[in-house]
């Protein structure tokens, strides 16, 4: 039985969600990539890709000049309870917008103030949740939610939608959708439609989900919500319509995105996406890559950086990326749990790093029972030669809605090899709908492996 060459992991995922700080949901991208004979113009232009790289980051970032406000009137009356919410919440939202690890760290420490002074503040929970989520804590993003939900009025619905995100995250999508599915705004809200996107999304209707995040787009700019707010819908809603089919349409949204927030990396990495999934355009994606890891994207983009490496036949890049992305990845605890994942994912494919990769996997599994979750631990079974344990996992991460391209691919590949030959082949010409997403490398090596089956 034939078995792919193992590929560079590349767990995408809306990870800059500014309303939805949901830990790692990944990109669903369905549009097919040109053939290999067809001669088009690409999506993004090298003068698209120029533009998108010629501004630099705000200086001193986002917002700096409310920051250094409160700081000022925090620095006069360190018992001011105003300058502490706002502290806190602005090192979140600029994390969101640069991944800035120490913008948590300063934003925890204002919480823990906050704490000594009002435990009982629904904001210090809400945003409790919201920094758990970022920083992959999820046990303890559920219990901060479900406290924020004990410091609520009944017809206050506030805290009902952090405890979708912490339950969302988890893994726990049935109770996620019962709860979102139980309330009712009175009107049109962006923390109501853009989660019902997400949800309608991992159910599988994608058409659907982009239509909602327009309307988010518009309510965003109607209500002159922040410029973050504003620049996350965009890139929100051009992952949507990537997904669904309108890659030109995507494009412009993540180009509007940057001109809200110069060197936005979300924007950056959307834009790369299109470049490598639709264009198949590996120097030009490398460019938007490097841009958006360099100015703060989620260093799990090194695995794409892998992957076109490969592509062209540069063992020592290769060599080099891999090895700056396990040193950076795990060069703490807090880091190594951002990063279980991809971490798994690439030591799975040493032998003598076999081990290391079923202690991620398993330590990321206790924490989320998501999709992905039980698919990364299926893969390193797999690679252990432990295939009817491989193959349960499997089964899980293919359970509930409409599964990634990744996780199907992986799902399948692991099914084919425990001896379902037709279910996982199945299951991997299906990722192969989303090309976009998988890439023009994976892409190749799946239909290499079906071909050789």
């Amino acid at each position: 039985m034939t078995t792919p060459d193992s590929p560079s992991n590349r767990v995408r995922a809306l990870r800059w969600a500014l309303l939805i700080p949901l830990a790692v949901v990944p990109l669903v991208l369905t549009q097919s990539s040109p053939s290999r004979t067809e001669v088009r113009t690409p999506v993004v232009a090298d003068a698209a890709i120029d533009a998108a790289l010629s501004d630099p980051p705000l200086t001193g970032g986002l917002r700096a000049d409310e920051l250094a406000f409160f700081e000022r009137r925090l620095a006069d009356d360190p018992g001011d309870v105003l300058a502490i919410r706002r502290l806190a919440a602005l090192h979140q939202m600029r994390f969101r917008a640069n991944g800035d690890s120490d913008e948590l760290v300063q934003s925890a420490a204002h919480l823990d103030r906050l704490a000594e002074r009002h435990t009982g503040d629904a904001a210090l929970w809400s945003m409790r949740t919201s920094l758990a989520l970022a920083t992959h804590d999820f046990p303890g993003a559920l219990a901060a939610a479900e406290r924020r939900l004990g410091l609520g009025e009944p017809a206050d619905p506030s805290g009902r939608y952090g405890h979708f995100d912490a339950l969302w995250a988890s893994g726990r999508y049935d109770e996620a959708r019962e709860l979102l599915e139980g309330l009712d705004p009175e009107r049109e809200s962006i923390v109501h439609l853009s989660r019902e996107a997400r949800l309608i999304d991992g159910l599988g209707d994608v058409a659907r989900s982009a239509e909602i995040m327009q309307r988010v787009v518009e309510l965003a700019d109607a209500w002159a919500e922040p410029a973050l707010v504003r620049a996350w819908a965009r890139v929100e809603h051009g992952h949507f319509l990537l997904h669904s089919g309108s890659p030109e349409a995507s494009a412009d949204r993540f180009a509007e995105a940057l001109e809200i927030i110069p060197a936005y990396p979300a924007a950056l990495e959307g834009l790369a996406s299109i470049a490598y999934g639709v264009d198949g355009r590996l120097r030009a994606a490398e460019r938007l890559y490097r841009a958006a890891l360099d100015r703060g994207a989620h260093l799990d983009l090194y695995g794409v950086l892998i992957e076109i490496a490969e592509a062209h036949d540069d063992p020592a890049a290769v060599d080099s990326l891999r090895s700056a992305f396990v040193t950076r990845a795990g060069s703490d605890a807090d880091s190594e749990r951002l990063y279980r994942r991809p971490l798994a994912l690439t030591l799975a494919d040493d032998p003598a790093t076999h081990d290391r990769a079923l202690a991620l996997a398993e330590a990321d599994l206790a924490d989320r029972q998501d999709r992905m979750a039980w698919a990364t631990r299926g893969w390193v079974l797999r690679a252990m030669g432990r295939l009817d344990e491989a193959a349960v996992d499997a089964d899980r991460a293919v359970a509930w809605g409409a599964p990634t391209p990744e996780v199907l691919f992986r799902s399948g590949v692991i099914l084919a090899e425990a001896g379902e030959a037709a279910r996982g082949e199945a299951l991997v010409r299906e990722a192969l709908e989303g090309r976009a997403e998988l890439g023009p490398v994976t892409s190749a090596m799946l239909d290499d492996w079906l071909a050789r089956r």
